[in-house]
């Protein structure tokens, strides 16, 4: 499900470092999870930008090699292991505390079980595993691609302090063009002898497949999202910020191919002459459906602090029931240029951006390796006043 990974990858970085200039707005709020900061409206300024994010990374192997034969150096989680996309263009002009903007999203997120990762591998590679081995399935995927129109609302202001304040508010309505959705849960026991027992359900919708014995439809969804945003900066440069997206969201997807199934190996007994008497059974349902998918709030905190020559940063993002922290350093040259440095704790990959009040550019790499990661990012961006 992961998206095969861009071997352009090691020369964007270079690129991004040879280019000299990039950044987003002034925000603290760096993350691996794409997000709409309704803030960045607050310019009175006649202006119009364009944002391109992408993020794509998962725990058991490298990029390519998830996509493929799962191959290479594996190095899965005791628990839980996460693959993710997330990915976000934004075209939009505002003015005066306000922001109108077209955008097209797409995000993926696929957990599964150290066991059924181990099964994956086992199937993709045709190894053969050992007498007597259980494997405990339990995988869970949500994705969704959408594009639509988004309106933001944002406001500033200084105390008699000195203190910078902003809030902003975003309203999104969606348009779906692909939803990708299911589970599966059960059992699978090594046996010998070249035999196995399973007991495995599994429920899975997508609007692009064609499954068999359905009649004909057309598919499609629409949804809205809120968002939310808040600053607080003190005199002496240390920053507060809160950004939260897809807050009481729904996607309303009708038409979209399912499929639900039962697999059962049976009872497995012995004839007369002591052959091998194997009877599984397969039992399920295929059909359109019609079904409210609910987008997964998205939180980020994020603190800032200046220290010599470097502001430090540090946040915290949440979503799905996933952590994703990141600490960072911001350095200020040749006037409004920023060199951005972060390192994010959940892929362990290493953020690389550069800035100036127009552009920005960046890249960020899994530590691993660079050639063929098993998390990268890149990001670019342009504003113009007029």
């Amino acid at each position: 499900m992961i998206r095969r990974a861009a071997r352009g990858a090691l020369p964007l970085f270079m690129l991004g470092v040879a280019l000299g200039a990039a950044s987003d707005a002034a925000q603290a709020a760096d993350s691996v999870i794409q997000f709409a900061n309704p803030m960045e409206a607050a310019s009175e300024a006649p202006k119009v930008s364009l944002a391109l994010r992408y993020f794509i990374g998962n725990d058991p192997l490298s990029v390519q090699a998830y996509q493929a034969d799962w191959r290479g150096d594996y190095h899965p989680r005791t628990g839980m292991n996460l693959g993710l996309i997330s990915a976000r263009t934004d075209l939009a002009v505002q003015m005066r505390g306000w922001r109108l903007g077209y955008f097209r999203r797409l995000e993926l997120q696929v957990e599964a079980s150290r066991d059924t990762t181990d099964l994956v591998r086992l199937y993709k590679t045709r190894a053969t595993a050992s007498d007597g081995q259980n494997f405990a399935v339990n995988a869970q995927y949500h994705g969704f691609d959408a594009a639509g129109w988004r309106i933001d609302k944002a406001l500033n202001w200084k105390t008699a302090g000195g203190d910078e304040i902003a809030v902003g508010a975003g309203y999104s309505l969606l348009e779906g063009r692909r939803v990708r959705t299911g589970s599966a849960q059960g059992s699978v026991s090594v046996l010998g002898a070249g035999r196995y027992g399973y007991a495995v359900s599994t429920d899975d919708a997508d609007s692009l497949k064609d499954y068999p014995f359905q009649t004909p439809g057309q598919s499609g969804g629409h949804g809205r999202s809120i968002d939310l945003g808040l600053s607080w900066q003190t005199p002496q440069g240390y920053r507060l910020e809160w950004i939260a997206n897809d807050l009481l969201a729904r996607m309303r997807w009708h038409d979209i191919p399912g499929t639900v199934s039962n697999a059962r190996s049976g009872v497995t007994t012995t004839d007369a002459e002591g052959y091998i008497v194997y009877a599984p059974a397969l039992a399920g349902r295929n059909a359109r459906r019609d079904f409210v998918q609910t987008l997964p709030a998205r939180r980020v905190f994020a603190v800032e602090a200046p220290w010599r020559d470097l502001m430090l940063r540090a946040s915290l993002t949440q979503s799905a029931g996933n952590s994703y922290p990141l600490i960072g350093a911001v350095w200020h040259f040749g006037g409004n240029r920023r060199l951005l440095l972060d390192y994010d704790l959940r892929f362990r990959t290493i953020g690389f951006k550069l800035a100036n009040e127009f552009a920005f550019l960046g890249v960020r790499l899994s530590q691993r390796d660079v050639a063929d990661p098993q998390a990268y990012g890149v990001s670019a961006g342009f504003s113009m006043s007029f």
